[in-house]
């Protein structure tokens, strides 16, 4: 489909549930805290973008790998108050780039809560290429963004999840991946 279509909307009462929707994903979630769980992810898809939500509200050990044939990227929702990844000590005003390696690795507080924009390789060369800039380098990056240009980010990512047409969905996906890429160029 050319539009985003909502593919997965799920809250979780404990661990397990959010484990067995996730299997067939390289991911691993470990609970680093006693007490209950509670999360929720939402999750829209075209060919060239995946775009997620992820809030979690205990402490947990994230690992896995990011989508193959994808360059991802990672943006807190304002709420999140921080987390360390990849040994980067990464709060609401950061976006993280994965590295080609795809290694997802993260200690999360019990205030996680991220947007997680995926772009298939050759989509991402064509926008790098249209909007001037030099096509994304290999390594993890994390990138300090001024207050007002992320929280633009973060409404382009809610209205790419959430809104309920799909042609809006679709736009603001776009405008999404143009602006993260733009605010997250190598030499700017």
């Amino acid at each position: 489909s050319r539009f985003m279509e909502i593919i997965l909307d799920s809250r979780f009462d404990d661990l397990e549930q959010l484990s067995s929707l996730t299997k067939a994903w390289d991911l691993d979630f470990r609970l680093i805290q006693k007490g209950g769980f509670q999360g929720q992810i939402r999750q829209s898809v075209m060919p060239e973008i995946l775009i997620s939500y992820a809030r979690f509200n205990s402490k947990l050990h994230q690992a896995g790998t990011t989508p193959p044939g994808y360059r991802t990227y990672r943006l807190p929702d304002r709420r999140c108050q921080g987390f360390w990844w990849l040994g980067h000590e990464v709060d609401g005003h950061c976006v993280m780039r994965f590295g080609t390696d795809s290694e997802l690795m993260c200690v999360s507080s019990d205030d996680f809560a991220v947007y997680t924009l995926s772009l298939r390789e050759d989509f991402l060369e064509q926008l790098s290429e249209s909007l001037g800039l030099s096509f994304p380098g290999p390594d993890r990056k994390v990138t300090r963004i001024a207050r007002k240009q992320i929280a633009t980010l973060r409404q382009l990512a809610k209205s790419a999840l959430f809104h309920r047409a799909s042609s809006v969905r679709t736009e603001a996906a776009n405008q999404l991946a143009q602006r993260l890429l733009a605010c997250c160029a190598d030499g700017t």
